[in-house]
């Protein structure tokens, strides 16, 4: 039986592209497919449509966003491609296309070849969990869980019924983020404590972990799962936070010291917080997991976990 595989990174997407290379599923152009949630890293179009319904002008749908772009899309928090565009050019398919469209036009055809659920400014934990806690998000309201949602309910329009479905998920690589960092952004950017984020960090490392075993159960066998980026070397975090003029790199890299400097901030803790239990738990949850049912039998999956650091 084809094992599963999952990919984790710390931030840093480039480590995919080695990852994708050395573990080809299928000799036939790998896979077949891409599918992505996430966020606007990923996002090749889902908010600008979702504005264009209430009549919202955001910056990122003007120039300079998408002018070095074919035909100037301007749905990509880019002035050109995303990482999922490289990897879509690179693994022989399509651009990856975004679920949400005009009414008028019919993509289920195209989306057998991949299709984008993310959504710039999407946070992993849902409305009903950040709003109590006293956090709006000013962007969207299409979590995580909302797109999986979408997932599930155009599955049948693309894939037809539950058998074809399964098969189609098996040969797509399935990008589950980046997803969360908004989580984070909103909070912190509005001035609450990294204390009282720190405390985010388990829910949404268990809605993460909670789509990820759907989709494993619906048939997923490699899941590429990125971690968050570095917060503590952020600019507008750090001056949000109210850091010292020295925990700053105002030359492109940074020296031994100013990388220690930023990992003993309270943004580089927390990003070291966030990292480290993420894997933790990911790795755990794996190990709770791995028995699932196929064919009415119990068959336990050789999961592959590669961490890349």
């Amino acid at each position: 039986m084809a094992s599963s595989s999952i990919s984790i990174t710390s931030g840093v997407f480039l480590v995919i592209f080695v990852w994708l290379w050395s573990s080809c599923l299928y000799a036939n152009g790998c896979y077949t497919s891409i599918i992505s949630f996430g966020d606007s890293l990923a996002d090749t179009g889902n908010l600008k449509q979702l504005a264009s319904i209430s009549n919202r002008v955001l910056p990122l749908f003007l120039p300079p966003y998408g002018e070095n772009f074919l035909n100037q899309s301007t749905g990509r928090c880019s002035n050109g491609r995303l990482i999922i565009d490289f990897l879509a050019e690179r693994l022989g398919l399509p651009l990856v296309p975004p679920f949400l469209q005009d009414k008028g036009n019919n993509n289920m055809v195209t989306f057998k070849q991949g299709v984008n659920y993310a959504v710039a400014g999407a946070t992993a934990l849902d409305r009903s969990v950040l709003e109590p806690r006293g956090i709006v998000n000013p962007m969207t309201n299409a979590s995580l869980g909302v797109q999986l949602a979408w997932f599930k309910q155009s599955l049948p329009s693309i894939c037809g019924n539950e058998s074809n479905c399964r098969d189609f998920i098996g040969r797509s690589l399935i990008l589950v983020g980046e997803i969360g960092g908004n989580d984070y952004n909103y909070p912190i950017l509005w001035g609450k404590s990294v204390e009282e984020v720190e405390s985010f960090v388990p829910l949404v490392i268990d809605i993460i972990i909670s789509a990820i075993d759907e989709l494993i159960e619906m048939g997923a066998k490699t899941l590429v799962v990125p971690g968050n980026f570095p917060v503590g070397c952020s600019a507008s975090y750090l001056t949000v936070c109210g850091s010292e003029k020295e925990e700053y790199d105002h030359v492109v890299g940074k020296s031994e010291l100013q990388t220690r400097q930023i990992n003993d901030t309270d943004l580089g803790q927390f990003s070291g917080f966030f990292s480290l239990n993420f894997k933790s738990t990911i790795t755990r949850g794996i190990e709770i997991t791995e028995w699932k049912i196929l064919e009415g039998k119990k068959l336990k999956k050789q999961l592959l976990l590669q961490m890349h650091k």
